[in-house]
């Protein structure tokens, strides 16, 4: 029997008694050994990161991401992009198809549907149709997205390093608004890139030498001036910037970015009778006349809103570290705010306007997390803010409602008209918009509006509300479309229904698509009487 001194310790098997020994003597070497397992396996993984490399990982990475959402949610985030630009790629190749009216007065350069429709051209020879086409222009303007990354992943590497490489190049690779954006041919996406791309070949820039690089870069900006004109001031920025008080930086700078312009002015010439007619059209009707005041105005509040809408509760996060950036790429921010000024007063507003500035941001965002996690902080006191950071910014750019609804933008339009391309109509109907013009349609078959009970005896397939009055009984239902992300009430985002019918009334002609389109009263005065002459 023990005695009162010792304690009582009933027999326990003794491979339990590790289990119950939870403050004892045995306690500590199973500690140390856990330690030392934790410290083995981080120096594992630290080498396995120091042996892949951040661009052979991160743009495959974001390639990925890029072409699963172009080609799984075939959205569109403007309808630019549908009949300013695919649209009129589509008229280049296959001689039909929609003519709006700044293609009817010589508003835009033809710039950007002849680089598209050479993509378009090559995919006829797998399908005599657009669809081939159409995806193949999607994937290789995602893949010309990944430039974005890739300065990102310079500028990290330049400024803190192989972590900072891989931080800074994983924000550029997984940030939602540049992923959504990059299958969509848009002034706005392409200028972008051609900024970014010029402003990784200025900054960090070395003090003497490198004018190859300002000829370089001079042509990205020109570049960038001929796509997106209204960057003029963002692109005097970085001008400046890069050529400072260097005579001879000024001197191969200007006459490298004149080439670009003067080839655009040229294409005008060849194209509408008039040089630089697409320059000086846009000056009067856009910036003097704001004629893009008929398609809606919206006060200086709306931009703070919609991206606060856009990154929700990450905004403050992300502005900070965005300035903790600018410290390493003061003229990257200094551009990216000449693009926010530029556009803040101006009438017509549009979110997808401020992506050049998004697109510079994210990689200062990048740089500013980097800084944090390269910073000379205990391991622990480092930790939980970066944890913390991460997971605020991913939270609130993941959850966004601005995301699901530029995912969801035309995709039920695009599946319905799918489903009916697979038919082979002659000639589909439409009474909204809601549907990406005739890029998926074989070039005989006509699109048009339905404006009125009596044009459905016109069609032999239509594309409809769902809530919409049934068709006439000769039509049969293919299928209804809803959008994936029901955010916008079903008036502004319905969804669509293809009814397909075995036959129409060839004598009915078939109302033009144009009736859909708005004419501004500003703009027709400079109609060109032979705007017809380009293929239509």
């Amino acid at each position: 029997m023990p005695l009162a001194s010792e304690p009582i310790e009933p027999a326990l098997h003794r491979d339990l008694r590790p289990l119950l020994d939870l403050g004892g003597r045995n306690n500590q070497p199973r500690l140390a050994a856990a330690a030392g397992r934790h410290k083995v396996l981080a120096a594992h993984a630290g080498r396995l990161l120091r042996r892949l490399s951040p661009a052979w990982t991160l743009v495959p990475l974001a390639a990925a991401v890029r072409l699963a959402v172009g080609f799984l949610l075939p959205n569109v985030i403007a309808a630019d992009e549908v009949y300013q630009y695919l649209g009129q790629a589509r008229r280049l190749v296959f001689g039909t198809g929609v003519v709006p009216w700044e293609f009817r007065v010589g508003l835009r350069n033809w710039l950007i549907p002849l680089l598209l429709a050479g993509p378009m051209r090559l995919a006829q020879w797998i399908d005599p149709g657009p669809a081939v086409g159409v995806g193949l222009i999607r994937a290789l303007l995602s893949v010309t997205s990944l430039v974005v990354v890739v300065c990102a992943i310079r500028w990290g590497q330049r400024f803190h390093g192989l972590r900072g490489a891989w931080i800074c190049g994983a924000t550029a690779a997984l940030w939602p608004d540049l992923w959504v954006m990059a299958p969509h041919p848009l002034e706005d996406t392409l200028s972008a890139y051609a900024l970014i791309a010029a402003l990784g070949l200025i900054e960090p820039w070395p003090a003497t030498g490198g004018l190859r690089r300002v000829a370089q870069a001079g042509a990205l900006l020109g570049l960038t001036f001929v796509l997106r004109n209204p960057l003029a001031p963002a692109v005097a920025v970085a001008g400046i910037g890069m050529c400072r008080a260097d005579p001879r930086r000024w001197l191969v700078g200007l006459a490298a970015g004149a080439t670009p312009v003067a080839l655009a002015g040229l294409l005008d010439w060849v194209t509408w009778g008039h040089p630089f007619r697409s320059f000086w059209l846009n000056l009067l009707l856009n910036g003097l006349g704001g004629v893009g005041s008929a398609f809606g105005t919206l006060g200086p509040g709306f931009y703070p809103a919609a991206l606060f809408s856009d990154w929700l509760w990450a905004t403050p996060l992300i502005l900070a570290l965005a300035v903790l950036g600018a410290r390493s790429l003061p003229l990257t921010a200094l551009t990216a705010l000449a693009v926010l000024a530029t556009y803040w007063p101006v009438a017509h507003k549009e979110l997808r306007f401020l992506f050049p500035m998004i697109a510079l941001l994210v990689p200062l965002v990048g740089l500013g997390l980097a800084q944090i996690v390269t910073s000379e902080w205990s391991g622990r006191k480092r930790r939980l803010p970066v944890i913390a950071a991460v997971s605020v910014l991913a939270s609130g750019l993941l959850t966004s409602p601005v995301l699901r609804i530029e995912l969801s933008n035309l995709v039920a339009g695009a599946r319905a008209s799918i489903a009916l391309a697979r038919l082979g109509p002659e000639a589909v109907g439409s009474s909204l918009l809601r549907i990406p013009g005739d890029l998926y349609f074989a070039p005989h078959t006509v699109v048009g509006a339905v404006t009125a009970d009596a044009d459905l005896a016109a069609f032999d397939a239509l594309i409809l509300a769902a809530d919409a009055p049934r068709p006439p009984a000769r039509f049969r239902l293919i299928g209804c479309y809803a959008p994936p992300f029901r955010l916008l009430p079903p008036d502004r985002d319905p969804a669509l229904c293809a009814w397909s019918a075995a036959s129409r009334e060839p004598e009915i002609p078939v109302p033009p698509l144009e009736r859909l389109l708005k004419f501004p009263a500003m703009a027709r005065p400079f109609t060109l009487e032979g705007w017809r002459a380009a293929p239509e």
